[in-house]
């Protein structure tokens, strides 16, 4: 073997070998997933399997980038303080201005005939508030279920405590 084919396969294992060890780096896909801009979190409540602390963060992640729809318990607390006693005249008018300039606004959302596009936004919007509360529920739900890590005990873990509880409660008697 001359030296000049020597020197080749010398500089192409060298390439070779700098190619296996870049090479999963190169091609490797971004798994991460994309909070910021899609809603991951709804998935991540039905997986029984999710991290809780996870599906908080997605949730936190993509309401910071996006307007989050208004919560119907403000709406309730602005109908309690309306009827409350404690509010003076001066704050009733104050709310009953404000209750009045929205209904201005949905009767002038009504007048015109919305288009496909509005009706799109209005429906997601719809959507996203079903699952902005579903998620907050289920975050109140699973919370005294959480371990340390993140992990959510199963229904049949939930289960066991359960009976062992009742079990204590039964030899204490």
């Amino acid at each position: 073997m001359n030296r000049k084919t020597a020197l080749a396969i010398r500089n192409l294992l060298v390439t070779v070998t700098i190619l296996l060890f870049i090479h999963p780096q190169i091609f490797a896909q971004d798994t991460s997933p994309d909070y910021r801009n899609n809603p991951v979190w709804i998935k991540m409540m039905e997986d029984p399997n999710t991290n809780f602390y996870e599906a908080v963060k997605a949730y936190e992640t993509f309401w910071m980038y996006h307007e989050k729809p208004n919560d119907e318990a403000e709406e309730m607390e602005n109908a309690a303080l309306q009827s409350s006693e404690k509010m003076n005249d001066k704050q009733k008018k104050a709310l009953e201005k404000k209750n009045r300039e929205k209904e201005r606004e949905l009767n002038k959302e009504n007048k015109y005939k919305l288009s496909e596009s509005d009706l799109l936004k209005l429906e997601e919007k719809r959507e996203m508030t079903y699952q902005c509360k579903r998620f907050e529920d289920w975050m109140r739900e699973v919370k005294p279920f959480v371990q340390n890590d993140g992990r959510i005990l199963s229904a049949e873990e939930r289960m066991e405590i359960y009976n062992k509880q009742k079990e204590e409660l039964n030899n204490q008697k």
